[in-house]
C-alpha cells in the first residue's frame, strides 16, 4: 500500500495520478500564447478600426456621449472574453492557474494593442482626441469584466 493524502493506496491505483484537465503541458501553454496573441493584437486594431470607423462615418450622430460609452464597454468585454474563449478552445478543456494568469496577461496585451493602434489610427482619420474613445468609464469597467470572466473560464 501507497500511503497518500486522501488514503492507503494500491501501487497501481496510486500511479493513475490526477485527472487529464488538470495537466497542462507546455505545449498548451506554446499554442495558447501563440495562438491567442495573435487575436489579442488583431483584435486591438479591429476594435480601433471599428470605434473610428463608427465615429467617422457618423452612424451614431446626434447620440449622447453614454451610448459611445457603452459601446466601448460592450466591445471591451465581448473582445477580452472571445480571447479567453478562443484560448480555452486552442488548449481544451483544462484547468489551471498558469492559464488563468495567461488569460489575463493576453486580455492587457490586447488592451495595450487597442491604446497604442489608436493614436495613428485618430491622426489619419482626424479624430481630436487620442485616447478619450477606449480610455473611458465604460471602457475600463468592460475590459475588467471581460477579463475577471476570460480567467474563471480556467478557474479550478
Amino acid at each position: 500500500m501507497i500511503y497518500t493524502p486522501v488514503g492507503s493506496k494500491c501501487p497501481a491505483c496510486a500511479s493513475i495520478g490526477g485527472p487529464a484537465m488538470f495537466k497542462v503541458t507546455a505545449n498548451d501553454i506554446a499554442r495558447g500564447v501563440a495562438m491567442g496573441g495573435i487575436l489579442a493584437i488583431a483584435m486591438g486594431v479591429a476594435i480601433s478600426v471599428l470605434l473610428l470607423a463608427l465615429w467617422n462615418l457618423k452612424v451614431l450622430e446626434g447620440v449622447s456621449g453614454q451610448i459611445w460609452v457603452i459601446i466601448n464597454g460592450i466591445l471591451q468585454f465581448g473582445a477580452t472574453y472571445l480571447i479567453a474563449v478562443v484560448m480555452g478552445n486552442i488548449v481544451g478543456k483544462k484547468y489551471s492557474t498558469s492559464l488563468r494568469v495567461m488569460a489575463a496577461m493576453l486580455a492587457l496585451l490586447f488592451f495595450i494593442t487597442e491604446t497604442i493602434a489608436i493614436s495613428p489610427l485618430s491622426a489619419i482619420s482626424g479624430w481630436p482626441g487620442d485616447h478619450t474613445l477606449i480610455l473611458n468609464f465604460g471602457g475600463i469597467i468592460g475590459f475588467a469584466f471581460g477579463t475577471y470572466y476570460g480567467m474563471n473560464r480556467f478557474k479550478m
